[in-house]
């Protein structure tokens, strides 16, 4: 998914629910959804390379947005 079509998703749930502005955000602790924790952490911008995120330090252009 990239970052358009989540902020797409997201425009149309606050447009068609003004309230969840003020709803806490949750993260899936796994892929089946068994528990949930808050979010913590803002977005940060970085590169995802081979299952690893960090943030670049040497003008690499970013490819990736981790959310927490």
């Amino acid at each position: 998914m990239t970052l358009k079509d989540y902020m797409h998703q997201l425009i149309e749930i606050v447009e068609a629910n003004p309230e969840a502005l003020e709803c806490e955000v949750l993260a899936a602790t796994d892929d089946e959804g068994n528990q949930f924790n808050p979010v913590y952490y803002s977005p940060c911008l970085g590169n995802f390379v081979n299952g690893t995120f960090f943030v670049e330090e040497d003008n690499t252009p970013p490819n990736a947005i981790c959310l927490n």
